[in-house]
């Protein structure tokens, strides 16, 4: 009999004659509060690559770089990759064991292979100071064009004053960061190719008229440009491939290698005065050019010289030899080589050079010794105690 009852009871909730009471609706008092769960967006991320070598132009594998909290290490071809925020500059920390740490500045949207050299550490070193930051504050915009109003893709615009560079997009548009001081000058640099020697142009002078947001800018016409070519080549006249160079011209800095026979080329250059600058590869070092663009192509080659270790004596006026102490050379204001000298004063030094410079220390507390005269034909290295 219960059972049945149950079913009965069952079947009419079911049916809906018999209601069950419910709890009635709360009516919310005031404004009713909705909160969606925001996630941050993605910071936009570019890869940097490039090379590390010693200032004798020896690969460093497993050299360090840090930049924006990311750390890296480089192979052991001396090439890495890293990852950094998508802005205006990028200051990278580069650090290799016995050698000195120093910042790197890279311009992201510039997407330029990079390259250091580092010298080799010296105990007195201070620590690199922090690059000054370059203020992105304020972007101008604008379109890179040739004479016929064709986008320019790939070009790079460079702003002169600052060296803060970017590269148009498929339509020719481009952003950089202009100084949000004093004036800004545009230079325009599309490099060209074998057979082309590419477009460049340079703005007239202007001064933006806010100090942050963004600015339009006329366009850019790039109109046909001077090329700068060469070989590199050993003490002996091989050619080099894969030196590293560097082409600065009329506010335009390139970092380039030599290809397939030494030969380099580079277009989109503005006539006038360039530096054409090699360096140091594989134990030679490097030399440095300075042509006048005036021709569609320009011919500049470079020549590597032989850096082979030298065993000299450090002694005082009176022959007495200095023990013990901390030796430098350098050579075109780059530190190349660090030794020790023996009990008898002896040390062997790389790139001791007739245009080297010596700069000698005392071991225990790094007192400067003044060199008195650069070793000649007797292997002496003359210098005076304090």
């Amino acid at each position: 009999m219960l059972m049945l009852c149950t079913a009965l009871l069952a079947s009419f909730w079911v049916s809906g004659y018999l209601p069950v009471a419910k709890e009635p609706d709360r009516v919310a008092e005031g404004p009713v509060r909705i909160r969606l769960n925001s996630k941050a967006r993605p910071i936009p991320k570019m890869t940097l690559v490039g090379s590390i070598r010693d200032t004798m132009g020896y690969l460093l594998p497993g050299a360090q770089i840090a930049a924006d909290g990311v750390d890296g290490r480089a192979n052991f071809e001396g090439r890495f990759w890293i990852d950094v925020e998508k802005k205006s500059a990028a200051d990278l920390l580069i650090s290799s064991k016995g050698y000195r740490h120093r910042y790197l500045r890279a311009l992201p949207s510039a997407r330029e292979a990079l390259f250091v050299a580092l010298e080799p550490f010296a105990p007195w070193d201070p620590e690199p100071a922090t690059p000054e930051p370059l203020g992105a504050d304020l972007i101008g915009e604008g379109f890179a064009l040739d004479e016929r109003g064709r986008a320019l893709e790939n070009a790079f615009v460079v702003v002169a004053e600052t060296g803060a560079t970017t590269r148009t997009n498929a339509a020719g548009q481009y952003r950089v960061a202009l100084p949000a001081e004093g004036s800004a000058t545009l230079i325009l640099h599309e490099p060209g190719s074998v057979r082309w020697t590419g477009l460049a142009a340079r703005s007239e002078s202007f001064a933006p008229p806010r100090r942050s947001g963004m600015v339009p800018l006329p366009d850019i016409v790039g109109r046909p440009a001077t090329a700068v070519r060469g070989t590199v080549r050993d003490a002996d006249g091989s050619p080099l491939a894969g030196v590293p160079l560097q082409v600065i011209c009329n506010g335009v800095a390139r970092t380039i290698a030599s290809g397939e026979g030494g030969t380099f080329r580079l277009g989109g250059l503005l006539p006038g005065r360039c530096q054409v600058r090699a360096f140091a590869f594989c134990g030679a070092l490097g030399t440095e050019q300075v042509v006048d663009l005036h021709a569609e192509v320009n011919d500049c080659d470079l020549h590597l010289r032989s850096a082979n270790r030298r065993r000299l004596r450090v002694v005082t006026p009176s022959g007495q030899p200095i023990a013990r102490a901390i030796v430098t050379t350098s050579v075109d204001g780059l530190r190349r080589g660090l030794s020790h000298t023996d009990d008898n004063g002896w040390v062997d030094l790389r790139a001791a050079l007739a245009d080297a410079s010596y700069e000698v220390r005392t071991a225990d507390d790094y007192r400067e010794l003044l060199v008195v005269s650069a070793p000649g034909e007797a292997d002496q290295l003359v210098v005076s105690l304090p």
